[in-house]
């Protein structure tokens, strides 16, 4: 019924069905299939996009499987990750940690280190403390994600060099660049050998990469794969997706940084042009210092033409 576009009616019919099978004590609230139910429920109300409504029936169907059938079954700990999730996106940070965490050990108490959902969850756990700023906790997970992929999985698995890109991030984001140099150029090239060079997560990869050599100074290597970057974008998204107007402006930055006042200018008029906003970062971001200083009148007229406030509308 929601895929023939019903879905409120729908959505109404499931919560009848949940209340006869439950409080109308037709199965009872324990009931493993008033426990589906609820779950069919709180999934189609996440996918409406009731997130609050999504969560307090994850929480509670969290607690009536782990009663039943035990914290370490199957449904019990699907539907707490369910759980970490919802109030990560709720944004509610220290929950979405301690349900993260909570799962880990109750996860580690069934399955070994090397196991697939373990190795999930400590990428999830990673990425969330380092968009908190607890980089070293990051590290520990991030580390032995990326330990156990490239040992059970290979160097040639995507999976480990995109571990390898979650490691690097998270010392990119630390400031710690002489770290996080050799881990980007790494994952670069393990993705370029297995996904190829045309492919969105290697550019990614390359396009970091040069960001990072350029905050190193390391100023013609960084141009270089800049340019690159930005030429394969535009061959393969188009001069117009957002990808490649970043591309554009982060080939102006090295161009800056290299002299090319001219060239770099022209890469920020094209890059504003075709829709990219970025008013309040180009104003201060000193890798575009020498642009703003030779061509003042100019590079005022872009930043109007990259109005910020259209980009948080």
């Amino acid at each position: 019924m929601e895929e023939m576009g019903d879905a409120k009616k729908a959505l109404h019919m499931l919560q009848d069905v949940v209340q006869q099978m439950g409080e109308h004590k037709a199965l009872g609230q324990d009931h493993e299939e008033t426990v589906r139910a609820r779950l069919a429920l709180g999934e189609l109300l996440l996918r409406q996009g009731h997130k609050e409504d999504a969560l307090a029936l994850f929480q509670r169907s969290q607690k009536l499987l782990g009663d039943r059938y035990g914290a370490s079954s199957d449904s019990a700990l699907q539907c707490r990750d369910q759980t970490a999730q919802l109030f990560e996106h709720l944004g509610r940070d220290k929950e979405a940690q301690a349900s993260y965490e909570e799962l880990l050990q109750t996860q580690l108490q069934r399955f070994s280190e090397h196991h697939s959902t373990v190795l999930h969850t400590r990428k999830r756990l990673g990425a969330l403390l380092s968009r908190l700023g607890e980089y070293e906790a990051a590290q520990f997970h991030q580390q032995q994600v990326y330990d156990h992929r490239s040992n059970r999985d290979g160097l040639e698995d995507p999976s480990t060099a995109r571990a390898l890109c979650s490691l690097a991030s998270n010392n990119s984001s630390a400031g710690k660049l002489q770290e996080a140099l050799p881990q980007w150029r790494g994952a670069y090239e393990m993705l370029r050998q297995t996904m190829g060079d045309h492919h969105a997560e290697t550019l990614t990869a390359r396009n970091n990469l040069a960001n990072t050599l350029l905050a190193l100074g390391r100023t013609d290597e960084a141009l270089q794969h800049h340019l690159v970057v930005l030429d394969l974008r535009q061959t393969t998204l188009g001069p117009s997706h957002k990808d490649t107007r970043w591309s554009m402006y982060n080939a102006a930055c090295s161009l800056s940084r290299s002299g090319a006042i001219e060239e770099a200018l022209r890469h920020l008029q094209e890059a504003a042009m075709r829709g990219l906003k970025a008013t309040k970062m180009a104003r201060t971001d000193e890798d575009l210092s020498a642009v703003r200083e030779a061509h003042p009148v100019e590079f005022e007229a872009l930043l109007n033409e990259m109005d910020i406030c259209k980009l948080y509308k």
